[in-house]
């Protein structure tokens, strides 16, 4: 019989987990669903050296700001962490993450310089883009739906709260056909089976939508027919369905993407509005997930920035060049570098679009080019996956000695970790600003501006 303990709950941990500490040894429990000031009855599924995790059993004190989820497979889905909780709570719970990260891994006492969590407009129905696994069971039929929480297995699902609704709309008329579409579902095992997963995007401010099928191989004609004729007629209200693509990723693994994509009806690419400014990308390219937010985020990171109209500033991992078009107007030339092959031509057309002759973008791994560049820039601007900058990146900044660095982050952990390198080559912390990105989740956005120059005024963002 597995044992049971009560635990008063300390804090947070970067997964949405409680945090309680046994006094004397401090030994460490781990309880999902448990909220920080709760007294709770765990069960210990797993125990290690120092530290165990448990399944909640009871909640013995309840926080006053628990609240029910409004999402039925809450709990067993992996995607949401916070649904217990008010949203308020979840501000609160967000800003303290980031202040833990800074003095846990940077070693670097932020209260003077941190701003409580800016609240996203949308709490639900903000997802602009949805990824479903498509998977061959035992029984020889395909599932979709969501993974289970730190598993891959399955959990069928008929709805997700914080998608744009019509996103879920799109996902309905997947869904209910998905066994006659007669193209089976990826088996992880095996590396069989063609369809990996189904993507949605939508654009929340243009109200277009576009879907992209992951495939193990290319389509055949008559499978990409059926898609086709799937599509064909499908409608939503004040909203326009654009196209679908097809992506192809042969490899074994978690990544999700390959590199080469085709249209199979309508168009392969779809646009977004954030602030006036028109901003187009394909099935398969990185953009903000929650575009009410983005458009609050890119508006005070170019607030961050003084109009400095001689000088050059270079922005890596610049994606599809949505920060660029903010951020352009500040400076005499603006350089992006970006891997991703169509976010770099995404970013080209953007700027011509909004008509910035001053965005000079380039292809390739940021680690790779900026020992390579020779401009004097003036200010860096980071915007990098979750993994956080290359050393080589962080490296190549402390050489430049640029005056700002303004540090754009989806990973308090690893922002930390590269904050606590350019403080340590002289940088100075001057602001640091949460943004809740992903309400009903654990994670959190961050801006964070560095200078080595007298100390700036950010105007606060609303």
């Amino acid at each position: 019989m597995k044992e049971s303990v009560c635990l008063k709950i300390d804090t947070l941990s970067s997964d949405g987990s409680g945090i309680a500490r046994r006094e004397g040894d401090g030994f460490v429990f781990f309880v999902p669903g448990a909220l920080p000031g709760e007294e709770v009855e765990a069960r210990v599924i797993l125990k290690k050296k120092h530290y165990a995790v448990t399944e909640l059993q009871n909640i013995l004190k309840p926080h006053s700001q628990r609240t029910s989820p409004r999402c039925p497979w809450y709990g067993e889905c992996g995607g949401c962490q916070l649904q217990h909780c008010s949203y308020s709570m979840q501000l609160e719970l967000k800003t303290q993450i980031v202040k833990e990260a800074f003095s846990r891994i940077a070693h670097i006492s932020v209260e003077d310089v941190i701003s409580s969590c800016i609240p996203s407009p949308k709490e639900w129905g903000y997802r602009n883009k949805a990824s479903f696994p498509v998977r061959k069971n035992s029984s020889g039929k395909n599932e979709v739906g969501f993974f289970k929480r730190r598993s891959h297995s399955l959990i069928p699902i008929d709805a997700c709260p914080i998608l744009e609704p019509a996103l879920n709309q799109m996902y309905g008329r997947f869904v209910h056909p998905l066994q006659k579409l007669n193209i089976d579902g990826y088996n992880e095992k095996k590396h069989s089976g063609i369809l990996r997963h189904i993507i949605f995007r939508c654009g929340s401010f243009s109200r277009e939508l576009l879907a992209c099928y992951v495939v193990r191989k290319h389509l055949s004609d008559s499978e990409i027919k059926r898609i086709s004729q799937l599509w064909q007629n499908f409608a939503v209200p004040d909203a326009a369905f654009v196209g679908v693509i097809e992506n192809e990723n042969a490899k074994v693994g978690n990544t999700i993407l390959g590199q080469n994509s085709r249209i199979l009806y309508g168009q392969g690419e779809l646009k977004e509005i954030l602030n006036s400014r028109e901003i187009h990308y394909d099935g398969t390219a990185f953009f903000q997930v929650n575009s009410y937010q983005a458009a609050q985020l890119f508006a005070f990171c170019s607030d961050c920035l003084e109009k400095e109209e001689e000088n050059e500033a270079l922005e890596l991992y610049s994606g599809v060049g949505a920060m660029s078009l903010f951020l352009a107007p500040k400076f005499k030339r603006l350089t992006t570098i970006e891997e991703w092959p169509s976010a770099v031509e995404a970013t080209k057309k953007n700027a011509a679009l909004n008509k910035f002759s001053n965005i000079i973008a380039y292809e390739g791994k940021a680690e790779d080019i900026v020992s390579n560049l020779k401009q004097n820039f003036n200010t860096v601007i980071l915007d990098p996956p979750r993994s956080g900058c290359d050393p080589k990146v962080i490296q190549q900044i402390l050489e430049w000695k640029p005056e700002k660095v303004l540090y754009v982050a989806c990973n308090p952990a690893t922002l930390a970790r590269d904050v606590a390198l350019l403080h340590s080559g002289g940088y100075k912390l001057e602001k640091l600003q949460p943004f809740d990105m992903f309400p009903q989740t654990v994670h959190v956005e961050c801006v964070v501006l560095m200078s080595k120059g007298k100390r700036v005024n950010v105007r606060k963002a609303q």
